[in-house]
């Protein structure tokens, strides 16, 4: 549907306006401020009506306060015709929903209060609205109820009106010999009832049905006569129709092209006024071709962009279509490949929607080519091009397969990289975290040596024997609670170093109740902080337990147990794991003599913790990447073993994992 075939009667479809003369403006508008709402709402709708044509924006604002007093007064009449004025304004623009909607509004209170020529003028633009929707045996109907009920008043203004709808009807269905007939008709009513608007619009069609048929002389007759008359009244938005309808005739039928450029800037000038997007489009897009030929590619690109945004804005996908290719064409020409680039695929996705496959090809040549002359070159070297165009989108294309199904390869990969690392880290963790587990509970079962237990039990039951009830008691109460540290401290991976020394402490403190305070014991940690530097739990008391019962219970008096521990690395913010090294000193029998006197079964118990211990160490290790070492070390004084010292290499951490 071409909306400036059939728009150009409906800026007074149906209704006959009250034209006023300038020197009545000041009293109407002291009206329009006046207390008393009838003279107000009469003076608010004249002036609407003066401004319908001068200045369509203020002429609809006038309408629309006009329309809420009328329905605050209650006054059903004024309200109908405002709304049918409203309405009509939605014709300019083509929102044909719109349209339906005020003028089926006009046309309920019409019923409602019997006025036949309102009733008409919603038949008559509710037709239009139809036809703007391309409906026209609904278009039809409509006029035909609005046609029956002017010829039953002999309204001939509104009959001439309905014919040059029927006339625009005909244009849109490109029956230019029937439209003429209908124009005429309007015109000579209009003629007769001096109504200049509808006399220029019946005009100015005429001359776009001769022009549509070829027959320029008679078409620029009619198209300059309705230009004059539109000049002279201020027409604007039928002279932006003359105007550009004139100048494509002087562009594509006598190649004058100054000529042609005057008449396209003037329409410009029009349509910008009235918010025309669809004639700054369609002048912006001729005004570009004329830049062209004069060799102004970088005003042919202005010009293109501003035709390529106003299309795009009302949906005239054809017209956008060839807006795009002129601009990708001038861009090429200007040397600017890149810009011509960004607008291939809204080019692309055009064709596709509203072009065969021969226009595709089209498209293809604008892609690949720098010439904007392409139609007048030889068929011979059009083929040529069209054969090199395919060959390159055959290589872009296939290039583009290529890195699609690499990337999808390198994509895949990297997912099956990414998930069998995961898997492996989490396999190894699993492996670590069930090694860990077994060996704490070995731990747990060599530190609950059933000879210290036995021998603890004998103790208090000795105690008890004697009726020394404060000794059992103290004794037994020092044994539970190192009882249940060892369980607790079992169930966790690193404790602080304060907890195990006093799970240490609790061990000696027992022995020395046991050996009768034979030995005595010092714990030094050397200014570390005990309760953040954290060791895995039960590593020390099996080389205390060692030191106690083989090195120093033999010797029965005057034992020493130094436990000294030092720091490797300091705990800093970026560092969470360091190693701790630990130094065990007794000043018992020695290793050899101990190997001598030794023979009852917790010679085994002792092997079977030190392994658990290396094993575990080992395993921290792992996880911290820090390496342990336990070395054993037998004292001399002038050659004779004055005891054993053991070094402890360990990881420590203040948060671990």
């Amino acid at each position: 549907m071409k909306l400036s075939f059939y728009s150009l009667f409906v800026m007074f479809v149906f209704l006959s306006f009250q034209f006023i003369e300038a020197q009545n403006i000041d009293s109407l508008n002291i009206k329009a401020v006046s207390s008393n709402d009838t003279n107000r709402l009469n003076a608010l709708g004249v002036l609407g009506d003066y401004y319908y044509y001068k200045e369509p924006k203020k002429s609809d604002s006038l309408y629309r306060v006009a329309l809420t007093l009328a329905k605050e007064i209650k006054n059903e009449l004024e309200e109908c015709k405002l709304l049918s004025y409203i309405g009509l304004r939605f014709n300019e623009t083509a929102q044909a929903d719109s349209i339906l909607y005020y003028q089926n509004k006009s046309l309920e209170i019409a019923l409602k209060i019997g006025d036949s020529a309102f009733i008409a003028s919603a038949y008559g633009n509710i037709g239009n609205a139809f036809l703007i929707k391309e409906r026209h045996d609904d278009a039809i109907e409509n006029y035909n109820k609005a046609l029956l009920i002017f010829e039953k008043q002999r309204n001939l203004r509104l009959q001439g009106t309905t014919y040059g709808t029927f006339g625009n009807i005909y244009i849109d269905l490109k029956d230019y010999e029937q439209a003429i007939l209908y124009n005429q008709k309007a015109k000579e009513i209009f003629k007769a009832l001096n109504f200049i608007p509808g006399y220029a619009s019946s005009t100015l069609n005429t001359g776009i049905c001769y022009q549509r048929l070829e027959k320029y002389e008679e078409a620029i007759q009619y198209l300059e006569e309705a230009k004059t008359i539109c000049e002279e009244h201020s027409l604007n938005r039928l002279l932006r129709v003359a105007t550009l309808q004139l100048g494509n005739i002087n562009y594509n039928y006598y190649k004058n092209y100054d000529q042609a450029k005057i008449q396209y800037e003037k329409t410009e000038a029009l349509a910008i006024q009235f918010q025309d997007n669809e004639g700054i489009a369609q002048s912006n897009y001729s005004l570009g071709k004329i830049a062209l030929l004069n060799n102004d590619s970088n005003k042919a690109i202005l010009h293109y962009r501003k035709a390529v945004e106003n299309f795009r804005k009302v949906g005239k996908k054809e017209a956008y279509y060839n807006a795009i290719s002129e601009l990708i064409s001038a861009l090429k020409k200007s040397g600017k490949n890149n810009e011509a680039i960004m607008y291939y695929d809204e080019l692309i996705t055009l064709n596709d929607s509203i072009f065969s496959e021969s226009s595709r090809a089209k498209t293809l040549e604008l892609m690949t080519t720098f010439d904007v002359s392409q139609k007048n070159k030889e068929i011979e070297i059009q083929n040529l091009k069209l054969e090199q165009q395919d060959l390159e989108i055959a290589k872009q294309r296939n290039i583009r397969i290529f890195f699609s199904v690499f990337s999808g390869l390198l994509i895949i990969l990297l997912y099956f990289v990414w998930r069998s690392n995961k898997y492996k880290k989490l396999n190894q963790y699993n492996r670590i975290k069930s090694k860990r587990f077994e060996l704490e509970q070995r731990l747990l079962r060599s530190q609950m040596n059933p000879h210290f237990i036995f021998n603890a039990l004998n103790s208090i039951q000795s105690y008890v024997s004697e009726n020394k009830t404060m000794d059992s008691e103290i004794y037994l109460s020092r044994f539970s609670h190192l009882m249940r540290q060892i369980l607790e401290h079992s169930q966790e991976e690193f404790i602080i170093l304060k907890d195990d020394f006093n799970a240490l402490e609790a061990y000696v403190n027992l022995e020395q109740l046991r050996f009768e305070n034979s030995f005595d014991y010092k714990f030094n940690t050397n200014d570390i902080d005990e309760s953040i530097a954290m060791i895995p739990p039960m590593i020390l008391q099996p080389f205390i337990e060692n030191a106690i019962l083989h090195g120093l219970e033999p010797k029965k008096s005057e034992g020493l147990i130094k436990v000294d521990i030092k720091m490797k690395k300091a705990i800093q913010n970026n560092m969470t794991y360091g190693v701790l090294i630990c130094n065990i000193i007794d000043n018992g029998i020695g290793r050899e003599a101990a190997s001598k006197k030794d023979t009852s079964p917790n010679r085994e118990h002792v092997s079977l913790a030190l392994k658990l211990i290396k094993e575990r160490l080992a395993n921290y290790s792992e996880i911290t990447n820090e390496t342990y070492q336990i070395t054993i070390e037998d004292l001399y004084e002038n050659n004779i073993a004055s005891g054993t010292k053991i070094n402890i290499e360990m990881p420590y951490t203040q948060d671990l994992l």
